[in-house]
């Protein structure tokens, strides 16, 4: 009666999901699964979960009835909440947090959130929010241009000082239709918008570590043609089309993940497919594997 929403793993005995149709957090250890409860399913979503180990596992609750958000903290045995600055809302604005996405870490001293804070000088914003180990910070992101309408999809940070988000863009004077790449970075003191020469591609949230300082990202040609990028830490592009699978007409046609495979090069996606045939439209599911 439910599906899985937000996933974070560090091995077999330690996977995390989110149930966002409940207010439940499952967590697989061994051969079984338990279950969290954190609240009302009436009113309590979840936005996101995110793991580095058995000890140290952050979820992120908000409470629809009191407007309030807070980090959830396991150390391994009890469950710790905390109130993030400025009744920040995981996840984004707009939504009861059931979406995943929203979070990113490395160690128990450099967690990532993005969020939209409810009061304070940040309303009607998309902020960032940083663990430092002892305490949440709020992060400004940068001012995008008015001619865009656009909502973060990912974070992603390989260390304190390195982090990322992909932002998808629509168009303001084509509504519905893809905007220009964004692409922003922490370099461990403020958040920049990517610049250069970009692909003309729009980000649709995917997004991974190559294992060599770059990202791997799900992207859309501006004729909404679904595409991986490659961003090398060199700051050059390569663009790739996706498979198309014998039978299908139209193939895949969005990357919901993407993840590296630990220790090598190659690296794993989801993705959605379309099956389209004498006027029927099935929608379907594949993984997509890369190997260099």
């Amino acid at each position: 009666g439910s599906f899985a929403g937000d996933v974070s793993a560090t091995s077999p005995a330690n996977v995390w999901v989110t149930l966002p149709n409940f207010d439940e957090l499952a967590r697989r250890s061994g051969n079984t699964w338990a279950v969290k409860s954190f609240g009302s399913p009436t009113h309590t979503g979840l936005a996101g979960v995110v793991t580095t180990g058995p000890d140290n596992t952050w979820a992120f609750t908000f409470n629809m009835r009191h407007d309030q958000s807070r980090a959830q903290h396991y150390n391994g045995k009890s469950w710790r909440a905390s109130t993030l600055p400025d009744d920040a809302i995981v996840g984004g604005a707009g939504f009861a947090p059931s979406y995943s996405g929203a979070v990113s870490a490395t160690s128990s001293s450099n967690i990532w959130a993005y969020a939209a804070p409810q009061r304070g000088p940040y309303v009607h914003t998309v902020v960032t929010l940083h663990y430092n180990g002892k305490r949440w910070q709020t992060k400004l992101l940068p001012v995008l241009p008015p001619t865009l309408n656009y909502y973060l999809d990912d974070i992603w940070t390989t260390a304190p000082a390195n982090a990322w988000v992909t932002v998808t863009t629509i168009s303001s004077s084509h509504p519905g239709a893809p905007g220009p790449l964004v692409l922003l970075h922490w370099n461990g003191h403020r958040w920049s918008k990517l610049g250069g020469h970009l692909p003309a591609a729009d980000l649709t949230g995917a997004i991974t570590s190559d294992g060599h300082g770059g990202l791997w990202l799900g992207a859309e040609r501006l004729s909404q043609v679904p595409i991986i990028l490659h961003y090398s830490h060199k700051g050059t592009w390569t663009t790739y089309r996706l498979p198309a699978a014998h039978g299908i007409r139209r193939g895949a046609v969005s990357v919901s993940a993407l993840a590296r495979i630990p220790g090598k090069m190659s690296v794993l996606g989801t993705s959605n497919i379309l099956y389209q045939g004498r006027g029927n439209v099935t929608h379907g599911a594949a993984f997509l594997r890369y190997r260099p």
